[in-house]
């Protein structure tokens, strides 16, 4: 399938979903978001609170000690990376559904927590997959920021130090490029492993390895190929995201206004701390375009898995996921 062909695919799959794919993607979109509200509203996300810190200004020590300070600390991040855990185990499950439907097979509500059948392996390979990233940003970055620094001292010879006229000019120029080029690369690697959870769920039983070795086998030379299909969808992202900044301004009118009678003290610890006002609203004016976009982009992409592996001829599953 061309590009085109394949969301043309996906659309035709999401008018034939029984159930519905809306009422998928709402379930799913729910489940992904009231879990983790629900322990934000226990306990505050430290790894969050850092975050809000820095970004008022605060220095990282300062922000560090803010955030993982109290006796709820160790709580806290005990329920953070339980989240994490959860979320992604979660992802899966929406995967097995994308990759039913593109089949063509029933998937239903249950298949949303099909990954929690495997999720030592989902997990497994989620932290695999991590690791890998975290150790090729360091093989990556660390010659970049050494190549920066000698072109840096290079540009400054001469001139006491100091970048000065056209050395600045220059050195800048070459700055973006050893960055752009960096990220570009890293990227072209990490996209070796974008397959690896449908091919995890189609081979369980092959393990993590054998599923990353798939997914290299699979983006081979397609790499650039996913990454148009991705960016096919740009502008749905950019209204998502206007709809979101939206949210946040409604957000914020409501709590300018309270702070007449209440004062800004008040109104900067909500924003400081999320108010369930932020979360309600940037869940909740998105969410008819979510149902409708979410589904879309998981179907184009399981089917850009199972194209991947037809053209590749590659084995097919031994085994099929709950529908319930």
């Amino acid at each position: 399938m061309t590009r085109k062909e394949l969301k043309r695919a996906a659309r035709l799959r999401l008018r034939e979903s029984r159930p519905a794919a809306w009422k998928i993607a709402l379930v799913y979109l729910l489940l992904a978001s009231a879990v983790p509200l629900a322990v934000q509203s226990l306990v505050q996300n430290p790894f969050q609170l850092f975050t809000q810190y820095s970004t008022l200004g605060y220095s990282p020590d300062i922000a560090f000690a803010y955030a993982f300070s109290g006796p709820w600390m160790s709580l806290s991040v005990f329920l953070s990376i339980l989240v994490t855990l959860y979320t992604v185990v979660l992802n899966i499950g929406f995967n097995a559904w994308c990759l039913l439907r593109f089949r063509e097979q029933e998937a239903g509500f249950g298949t949303l927590i099909s990954g929690f059948g495997m999720a030592g392996r989902v997990i497994g390979l989620s932290l695999f997959l991590t690791l890998f990233t975290f150790l090729w940003s360091l093989a990556v970055m660390i010659p970049a920021a050494l190549l920066i620094v000698a072109v840096l001292a290079l540009c400054s010879m001469g001139t006491g130090g100091y970048l000065l006229g056209p050395s600045a000019g220059l050195a800048m120029v070459l700055v973006v490029l050893i960055y752009l080029a960096a990220a570009v690369f890293l990227i072209a690697v990490v996209l070796r492993y974008a397959m690896a959870p449908y091919a995890l769920l189609d081979h369980p039983d092959d393990g993590i390895r054998a599923a990353v070795n798939r997914s290299k086998q699979l983006m081979a030379g397609k790499r650039w190929s996913y990454i148009v299909l991705h960016l096919s969808f740009l502008g749905w992202y950019l209204l998502l995201l206007l709809l979101t900044a939206a949210a946040a301004a409604v957000a914020l009118a409501v709590l300018s206004a309270l702070s007449q009678p209440l004062g800004w003290g008040w109104v900067s610890l909500a924003v400081l701390t999320g108010t369930p006002l932020f979360a309600a609203l940037a869940f909740l004016l998105p969410l008819p375009l979510q149902c409708w976009l979410v589904p879309y982009v998981g179907l184009a992409d399981a089917g850009f898995y199972l194209e991947r592996t037809r053209a590749l001829r590659l084995s097919q599953p031994r085994e099929r996921f709950p529908v319930l």
